[in-house]
C-alpha cells in the first residue's frame, strides 16, 4: 500500500483564516475509509516482556511475546486554517469538507469534493504509487 496524503486548506480569500477550523471525513461508505489527520493518532507503548518462572530447574526461563502495537485516536477537532493527513487506504475518491468559526462553533461551508490525486512529482497519479492531493477552499463571502 502506498501513501495518499491530502491536504486541505483555506485560501487567500480568508481574511482571518486562523478564525475557521477545518474539518475533513469521507463520504458513501458505511466502513471507515482510513482518512486520519495528522497528529489525530498514536501509538500506545508496548508493554514490557515478562519472564514467566518455570517450575523445572533444567528449562530456562522463556519470555512471552509482546502484543503488537495498537492505536489510539484522539479527539478531532476542526484544526486552525488548514487539515492535513493520510487516507490510510489509499486515495479516496468524495470528502466532506466543512469549514467552522471557532469562535461560535457554526459551520461556515460544507462542501463534498473530489481530490485531485497526483503522484508526488506532479504527474497524474499511477496505480500503486504516492498520492499528494491539495484541496483549496474559498471565502464564500468573499
Amino acid at each position: 500500500m502506498h501513501s495518499a496524503r491530502l491536504e486541505v486548506r483555506l485560501d487567500d480569500s480568508w481574511s482571518d483564516p486562523d478564525a475557521y477550523g477545518v474539518a475533513v471525513s469521507c463520504v458513501g461508505t458505511a466502513e471507515p475509509c482510513g482518512l486520519v489527520r495528522d497528529g489525530t493518532v498514536r501509538l500506545v507503548p508496548e508493554p514490557e516482556a515478562t519472564t514467566v518462572p518455570t517450575v523445572l530447574q533444567d528449562e530456562p526461563e522463556t519470555a512471552e511475546p509482546s502484543p503488537e502495537p495498537t492505536t489510539v485516536d484522539v479527539p478531532e477537532e476542526p484544526s486552525a486554517g488548514d487539515w492535513t493527513g493520510s487516507a490510510l487506504d489509499g486515495p479516496v475518491r468524495t470528502v466532506v469538507v466543512r469549514v467552522v468559526e471557532v469562535a461560535s462553533g457554526d459551520v461556515v461551508v460544507e462542501r463534498e469534493i473530489d481530490p485531485e490525486w497526483e503522484s508526488p512529482d506532479g504527474e497524474a497519479s499511477e496505480c500503486g504509487g504516492p498520492s499528494v492531493a491539495t484541496v483549496e477552499i474559498a471565502d464564500p463571502l468573499a
